[in-house]
């Protein structure tokens, strides 16, 4: 048999053994970075994917609805958002909407969750921040690469510390190193009542009113509009059937 001959007739075979239209799928990447309750990093020990949480499990279902596949990647919050400017990855969860984030970030067209900003500290000194002035003078901690509101996120003038994952910011609380830390209340208070600290640290009695928009965000350089407009179709179905509600339930309660 001719060496011409062999190799067309592997080039059958495989052709035979590869899915219809599945030249034309792409696979999507999702940055990923431990956030209870919407991402959980698993570690790879209760899920082949290395997470759970409500975003994988809205990822798996947009994923199967839309045929859409999406690969879970292990990544740091603030170099995500770096690497979304420039298409290296494809999408990100949990994500707040700005102006400034929109220049290179496209959102779906509908929200998943709504939260809400919030000061955290210790009792004694939670019930004497009142107001967004008696912030001043204190060292308060934050995620880097996150947005809260529009003052504080602006204000140059207060002294804050960052941090690259919001779970860090409890232990340096109780340990002293910042008097106060700002958060968003659906993950922090999960992550309080989780490690028993929710007596320990509490709300601020000076609560911002500002709600959190939690979206799906995709690269606008990746180039996978077509994808998009499926995954938003199906989230929007999702939403629509109340398939988003219920899972939420399962993580907040009613």
């Amino acid at each position: 048999m001719s060496l011409c001959r062999l190799i067309s007739m592997l080039w059958i075979v495989v052709s035979l053994s590869v899915p219809v239209g599945a030249a034309e799928r792409k696979v999507l990447f999702a940055a990923m970075d431990d956030w209870p309750p919407f991402i959980i990093d698993t570690g790879g020990v209760s899920s082949d994917s290395g997470f759970d949480g409500f975003d994988q499990e809205l990822l798996q279902e947009l994923a199967s609805r839309s045929g859409v596949e999406i690969y879970l990647l292990r990544y740091p919050f603030a170099r995500s958002l770096q690497d979304l400017k420039v298409g290296k990855i494809d999408l990100i969860t949990s994500l707040a909407k700005t102006p400034q984030r929109e220049k290179y970030i496209g959102y779906f067209s509908q929200p998943y969750y709504q939260c809400h900003t919030a000061f955290y500290a210790q009792p004694n000194v939670a019930k004497v921040i009142r107001d967004y002035n008696d912030l001043k003078g204190r060292k308060i901690g934050y995620m880097r690469g996150s947005v809260y509101f529009e003052r504080f996120d602006n204000d140059a003038s207060l002294n804050k510390d960052p941090v690259l994952s919001e779970s860090q910011l409890p232990g340096k609380l109780l340990k002293g190193r910042n008097s106060v830390f700002v958060g968003t209340d659906c993950q922090m208070d999960y992550l309080l009542i989780k490690n028993g600290l929710s007596d320990q640290i509490v709300k601020t009695a000076y609560r911002p009113t500002q709600a959190v928009n939690l979206y799906i965000g995709y690269s606008k350089a990746a180039g996978i509009d077509r994808e998009v407009l499926r995954l938003d179709a199906a989230m929007t179905q999702l939403i629509a059937e109340g398939w988003v509600q219920r899972l939420a339930r399962n993580y907040f309660g009613p």
